[in-house]
């Protein structure tokens, strides 16, 4: 009995070790400044994504998502869980992503992992624009993933895509909420 509760606090102070963040002990000439495009999401967020279903209406859920830091200050990472409301993995969407900040494109790269594709998604690229909106895409132009409105407590988010025609049309929304 001792024995495992010996490996568990060592398991528990490993992970602390490796994954927690302290800002005052690292060395922040590593921190790129534009650590703050994501860093201002830190913390966790109640989220309303709506949907655009093929008959043109939308339908709404309840997601969580969770920003971190990791890798000692230089990288965000977050977590989503959609819905929020079912202990069902069949239904329930978790994914991540990893963003960090290339100073040689002077642009964020980050890739998308969930349990529905099994698969790494990316490297997409992300940059803050003239008006402080996060805009993140691939090099298709295909979509676009825009992060707006966003102040201390609130941010809006969309994800659109190109139609046949040229013009894009959105096709997932979300208003966040910190927690």
């Amino acid at each position: 009995m001792l024995v495992k509760k010996l490996l568990v606090f060592i398991v528990l102070k490993i992970y602390l070790i490796c994954f927690s963040f302290d800002a005052t002990a690292q060395d922040k000439s590593l921190i790129p400044e534009e650590i703050i495009q994501y860093g201002q999401f830190v913390g966790e967020w109640d989220c309303e994504v709506s949907n655009l279903q093929k008959d043109g209406t939308w339908l709404s859920s309840k997601a969580l998502w969770r920003f971190e830091y990791i890798l000692g200050g230089t990288a965000i990472q977050d977590f989503w869980t959609n819905p929020v409301n079912t202990k069902d993995s069949n239904t329930t969407l978790l994914g991540t992503n990893i963003r960090t900040f290339n100073p040689k494109e002077g642009k964020w790269q980050c890739v998308w992992l969930e349990n529905k594709s099994k698969a790494i998604n990316g490297i997409w690229k992300s940059h803050q624009d003239s008006k402080n909106n996060i805009l993140l895409y691939d090099d298709t132009g295909k979509w676009l993933i825009t992060f707006y409105n966003i102040t201390e407590n609130s941010f809006d988010w969309k994800w659109d895509f190109k139609q046949d025609n040229g013009t894009m049309k959105t096709m997932s929304k979300m208003k966040a909420i910190r927690k």
